[in-house]
């Protein structure tokens, strides 16, 4: 049996689509969860403080993408990587959504900044792996302002949120090997990035997918590999010392102690012509 290790990865995403960022406001989820009455519609705000309120911030205030965003577009990445276990081929996430990835992935941060920030935690344009030009067209994020529906009135709405034409992101977790090799986990990040995306009209939307939030792995350095050790001794202390089992016969699937219980629960097998 090959030996289990934590690998850890240092790794660098590069966008190839524009991303729409949109997570659930406090009063929306307080809403939800009946804190407080629905609040009012927006009236004369100006379209800019929306967006810029509907921005992904991390606990400084700096723009970037949370843990749970990355975790999920690796899963359904998943759906598209198969891998062989005994005579079986089967994809990594299957169609339902159930998956090992998390038990297996693990990041180490809730919260990944985007590379090349300013003061003000804002995408600073001339830091982003694009050329001069591009970057002096774009602004750091744009108000994005498009119809949706209402999937329970099936009503039209005006939808204000941030639109990001360029981001880069840096991004460190670790894996355990066996459970997937180097490869295996490069291929997720790829097909999470092609086929999945970030934020709102990802190619994996469920209600109203797009071409939004597509990125690439340019960069994938295993920069640690530490040994799981997974020999733990099992101690009989207390009122239970007397009656664990020898030091010899135990963890043995088979021994005289167990043997003995066996016996001792169903009845001797009897021989037949």
């Amino acid at each position: 049996m090959a030996e289990r290790q934590q690998k850890t990865v240092r790794m660098l995403l590069d966008s190839v689509t524009a991303a729409i960022q949109n997570p659930m406001l406090l009063g929306t989820l307080e809403e939800i969860g009946g804190k407080k009455a629905a609040t009012p519609k927006r009236g004369d705000i100006q379209d800019v403080v929306v967006a810029q309120a509907k921005l992904y911030r991390g606990p400084n205030g700096e723009m970037g993408w949370p843990m749970d965003n990355l975790m999920a577009t690796l899963c359904n990445g998943g759906k598209h990587i198969s891998v062989k276990k005994g005579k079986r081929t089967s994809a990594i996430t299957k169609s339902g959504g159930g998956t090992e990835i998390p038990s297996i992935v693990t990041f180490t941060k809730r919260f990944y900044a985007f590379k090349g920030l300013d003061a003000n935690g804002e995408v600073a344009t001339e830091a982003l792996p694009m050329g001069e030009e591009e970057a002096k067209a774009n602004t750091p994020w744009e108000v994005h302002a498009g119809r949706t529906v209402n999937q329970q009135t099936k009503g039209s709405n005006r939808t204000v949120r941030p639109l990001i034409p360029k981001w880069a992101c840096e991004i460190e977790f670790t894996f355990k090997d066996p459970d997937f090799s180097d490869d295996t986990v490069l291929q997720l990040w790829q097909k999470a990035g092609e086929k999945s995306g970030l934020g709102d009209w990802r190619g994996s939307a469920p209600n109203k997918p797009g071409s939004y939030g597509q990125f690439r792995v340019s960069k994938f350095e295993v920069i640690k590999i530490e040994p799981i050790n997974d020999d733990i001794e099992i101690k009989y202390v207390g009122q239970a010392e007397k009656h664990a089992p020898k030091t010899e016969d135990n963890g043995r699937m088979s021994s005289k102690v167990l043997e003995k219980r066996v016996a001792g629960l169903s009845p001797a097998p009897v021989a037949t012509e």
